[in-house]
């Protein structure tokens, strides 16, 4: 964590809301981007956007600067909300299957699959390394290095997996384009 980090949330925790507001200010874009880049609608990237700030506030005091930087506590905080939103938006109700067919017209679904966007296609059918490795350095900016430090592995690792994940969101990009 830097220096400037760590003043301001030991500022924050003592309640100065000119600290809290100001890593608010530094952390609200690349955090909402990184839920447009999933939800691809703007007003749930928005509300989910809030609901990681409101955590943060609430947890902030659980922070323990010894174990990490900010930025990286903050972004599984926001992980989190992630998380709980898609367990929220795909719950699962039990529908008879009489329901979901029409067995009179030809066994047709009559649900669509909720829509999504081209990154967040890309996104999903990535294995979870790859999908971690470009959130970490594309959508939320971060260097080489914090990218390591983030995920536990080697800088040079970084690099292989970056590249990979990349090779591979283009196979899917032009896979999809294939098909649509």
């Amino acid at each position: 964590m830097s220096t400037s980090d760590e003043a301001l949330v030991a500022r924050a925790r003592e309640g100065d809301r000119a600290a809290l507001s100001t890593l608010y200010r530094q952390s609200v874009d690349p955090v909402f981007r990184y839920f447009y880049a999933r939800v691809a609608n703007r007003q749930q990237a928005e509300d989910l956007t809030a609901d990681a700030f409101t955590r943060m506030v609430e947890g902030l005091a659980g922070f323990d600067e010894r174990k990490g930087i900010f930025q990286n506590w903050l972004f599984g905080l926001v992980r989190h909300v992630l998380t709980d939103h898609w367990r929220r938006y795909y719950k699962v109700t039990e529908v008879p299957l009489d329901d979901f067919f029409d067995l009179e017209e030809g066994n047709e679904p009559l649900a669509e699959p909720p829509p999504g966007g081209r990154v967040t296609e890309i996104m999903t059918g990535l294995p979870d390394k790859y999908r971690q490795v470009l959130e970490l350095r594309i959508l939320q900016g971060r260097s080489v290095a914090e990218t390591a430090e983030a995920m536990e592995i080697t800088e040079n690792y970084v690099k292989v997996l970056q590249h990979r994940a990349l090779q591979r969101a283009a196979e899917i990009a032009e896979g999809a384009n294939q098909h649509g």
